[in-house]
């Protein structure tokens, strides 16, 4: 190949990226829109089962559930894209003051046909009355939850979850990312494979199990128990506790912060760190406190605060609130 050719071969490809390149990024989009209302009244209970897509609910005062299901494929051609759209059947069903909404892939997804069939988002906006219930379960994407005076139930198998206010019981279950929770009134029972669980207030009883990463509730009203494989585990009793509570980790600190007066009998241990108290404690072993135990009462004593570490630092320490 003499020079000159070279030189046209090099412009040739260069063209060829270019205009792959440009393909690429103009690639097509095709969206399809699927939109319900039913007339409900506040106190019922809407039910969510997602193959896939992300799942958003806010609540109004309106007597009304509405319904968006939006679905978009990029790429490949319209007659792909129909036949995705057609493949994902969504259901809706009300009985009487129950609404639920199923979205499932009538075909397996992996037995379309070709390896290069383009994808399909969903994503799920609902409104609803917000003295309502809601149990919503999506096989990989976000649930958000706006403010609502009822009970929740949210799960996915993969993405986040977010729960602005819920007056009820709340049940968060994650596969594999973060939990979020700004208030709830009830008990709270959260779990993830991976991420992190942070509630800033929780005036109900909070169960929270990490298998890796940390756990944070900033103010808890009520009995905490917490556990994570690897993380720290942050808790901030805002009241005297009615009952017991148990904080453990695997690998990883734990801080807790009480109210000056709080009456708690503490059973802290760490195997493989120290155990500081910002509080007097009258010790109940012989020989203790020594750095790695604390076993005793503050205050006179009241309900026990257990605290484990395999490895790492344990702490106690006063509420900002109530240091003088």
């Amino acid at each position: 190949m003499n020079y000159t050719a070279l030189i046209r071969f090099g412009a040739g490809l260069v063209a060829g990226l270019l205009l792959g390149i440009g393909a690429g990024v103009g690639a097509s989009e095709y969206d399809q829109t699927i939109e319900k209302e039913f007339q409900v009244s506040a106190g019922g209970k809407l039910v969510v089962q997602a193959d896939r897509g992300s799942i958003e609910i806010k609540s109004d005062a309106r007597d009304k559930i509405q319904v968006r299901v939006f679905r978009l494929v990029k790429g490949g051609s319209q007659a792909q894209a129909d036949e995705l759209f057609a493949d994902h059947e969504v259901t809706f069903k009300q009985d009487g003051n129950i609404v639920s909404i199923v979205g499932r892939n009538k075909k397996d997804r992996f037995r379309l046909g070709r390896i290069r069939q383009p994808n399909m988002q969903v994503r799920y906006t609902i409104r609803l009355p917000r003295r309502f219930e809601v149990d919503l379960k999506t096989s990989g994407g976000d649930i958000r939850l706006g403010e609502l005076d009822g009970s929740a139930i949210t799960r996915t198998s993969s993405g986040s979850i977010e729960i602005t206010t819920a007056k009820g019981q709340v049940e968060v279950k994650n596969s594999g990312g973060d939990v979020r929770i700004v208030s709830v009134d009830g008990e709270t029972v959260a779990s993830t494979s991976s991420g992190s669980i942070v509630i800033k207030v929780a005036k109900g009883k909070v169960d929270a199990r990490n298998s890796g990463g940390k756990i944070e509730v900033n103010e808890a009203r009520d009995v905490v128990l917490a556990h994570t494989s690897s993380g720290t585990i942050i808790v901030g009793l805002a009241a005297q506790p009615k009952a017991d509570s148990h904080l453990e980790v695997s690998g990883g600190d734990i801080k807790v912060t009480l109210p000056r007066s709080a009456a708690i009998d503490v059973d802290a241990r760490s195997n493989g760190g120290k155990v500081v108290s910002a509080f007097p404690v009258t010790s109940i072993v012989p020989g203790e406190p020594k750095p790695g135990a604390l076993r005793g009462k503050i205050n006179g004593g009241g309900s026990t605060l257990t605290l484990r570490a395999s490895s790492g630092d344990i702490r106690l320490n006063e509420s900002a609130a109530t240091t003088r």
